[in-house]
């Protein structure tokens, strides 16, 4: 089963179909016998609802394919082993497609002429990859982080001061200095020297561009930003333990970092523009339902803002922070949205998912006008 990314929501979004069936199922991430049973009474309850509309609908053929997709998976313990946050599940012209999606989602069913896309274009538009440096004394380690996980970079860092300073050695073509050389000089330049080291690392080889989260200890973390040429260090920092033999942990920490210090802001920002053009140039914004779809169907919306996004501790995954979580609205305002979200990706604009309290206003879609 696939990841969502924006090649196979493109997919979805360009399906042509008279009926589709959109399921979201939130999921267990853990693989307990326990919650795998809730897995699959989950998703096995939800399937045949759809599967019973289907069938009042006439369309059996459909209904069918979605019953062998359940008695396929129902069984298959790897299958349920690997799941995330959320399940999508999209099907259309006898065709079954399911996705991990990255977030917390509402259990959520809809039988339309598309599929109900719209959150998932915001969670796309919110989604960056950034670094995460594991700073230690032995074995530190350069991740690669993005809405799913972290995962090695393939940046190899040296395993230690002692292995830095003689990897230096053997790729210099002149001999160091006999301080240098000196069995005492590999042992003592823990942290500074090993840090301008990595740092040296980072600066030739990683992406400049992308976000670094550091994760050590309180000295550790501020040594090395102390002396760092990283362009793009993040003001917040994992100093606290965390379990380093389990990524998740460490994932979910560096995720609320990305949060507060990417997404929010960028949120923020677009909900500004869209305040300060409602006063200079009203006709700029639109905030009716009839203003959105008529602007949308002409190409005119920059950005398209919902707030089909919440925190909340209610959640299947059993967690006592609070979690985003995606929402629906009723039916019809549903399915306007969707169509809504699909002609601003079509004309190359972009849809934020906002929590109710990033809204400019109490609208549930807002929309900031190209001309």
């Amino acid at each position: 089963m696939e990841k969502l990314n924006m090649a196979n929501l493109r997919r979805l979004l360009t399906t042509q179909t008279d009926l589709a069936v959109t399921m979201y199922i939130p999921m267990h991430t853990s693989a307990s016998p326990p919650h795998i049973s809730e897995n699959q009474i989950r998703f096995k309850n939800i399937a045949h609802k759809a599967i019973e509309e289907l069938k009042a609908r006439r369309n059996y053929n459909l209904a069918d394919h979605l019953e062998a997709v359940i008695n396929e998976h129902h069984d298959d313990l790897n299958f349920w082993k690997e799941q995330t946050p959320g399940l999508l599940v999209c099907g259309a012209n006898e065709d079954i497609n399911m996705y991990h999606l990255p977030i917390n989602t509402e259990e959520y069913m809809s039988i339309d002429k598309g599929f109900h896309l719209a959150p998932l274009l915001g969670v796309i538009s919110d989604s960056h990859q950034f670094y995460v440096l594991e700073l230690a004394e032995h074995n530190p380690k350069l991740l690669l982080g993005d809405l799913y996980g972290l995962r090695e970079t393939g940046i190899f860092l040296p395993a230690s001061y002692k292995d830095a300073v003689m990897q230096q050695e053997n790729a210099s073509s002149f001999a160091h200095t006999s301080h240098e050389n000196s069995p005492y000089a590999r042992t003592t330049g823990y942290p500074s020297r090993f840090f301008k080291i990595i740092d040296k690392i980072l600066i030739d080889k990683a992406d400049k561009k992308l976000p670094l989260i550091l994760a050590g200890t309180e000295k550790e973390v501020a040594e090395f930003r102390e002396l760092s040429k990283y362009p793009n260090i993040l003001k917040n920092s994992v100093t606290n333990g965390y379990d380093k033999s389990h990524l998740r942990d460490l994932f979910e920490k560096v995720s609320i970092i990305v949060h507060n210090e990417i997404v929010l802001p960028e949120h923020k920002s677009a909900a500004e523009e869209y305040l300060q053009l409602e006063k200079s140039a009203p006709e700029r914004t639109a905030s009716t339902e009839e203003e959105i779809l008529e602007a949308s169907k002409l190409g005119r919306i920059d950005k398209l803002f919902t707030k089909m996004s919440l925190e909340t501790t209610d959640n299947v995954q059993d967690s006592l922070l609070p979690l985003p979580r995606i929402t629906f609205f009723e039916p019809r305002l549903n399915s306007v949205l969707s169509q809504l979200a699909y002609n601003v990706w079509k004309m190359r604009g972009m849809v934020f998912n906002f929590m109710p309290s990033e809204m400019p206003n109490s609208e549930p879609v807002l929309a900031k006008l190209r001309y």
